[in-house]
């Protein structure tokens, strides 16, 4: 009989080792459920860096944590929104190429 080892997503078989009989599973560790909806992570911040930060959370009456959420969430956004301005100006360059050489003599 083999046995296989299935991850906690369903992605199916991890690893099997060969032994001299039989194949042994070798099971990887289970996720922890916290780790499946939500990212843990930590940030390592420089001393000047936790300290700046701490006095911007009082002074905001916001935890920590908060105001790196909230400064996370403004940059992807801002990204977002490079990216999507820089397309409909390349877009703008290209359609309206002819009137900008006229423009440009």
């Amino acid at each position: 009989m083999v046995h296989a080892c299935v991850d906690q997503m369903g992605a199916g078989p991890r690893r099997l080792l060969k032994g001299t009989r039989r194949l042994w599973m070798v099971r990887a560790r289970p996720v922890p459920v916290r780790y499946r909806f939500g990212m843990a992570m930590n940030l390592r911040l420089s001393d000047e860096q936790t300290e700046a930060l701490r006095a911007r959370a009082d002074a905001e009456g916001r935890s920590m944590q908060q105001l790196a959420l909230a400064a996370i969430d403004e940059y992807l956004l801002r990204v977002v929104d490079d990216e999507r301005t820089g397309a409909l100006a390349a877009e703008g360059a290209a359609r309206y190429r002819a009137v900008l050489e006229r423009l440009g003599e």
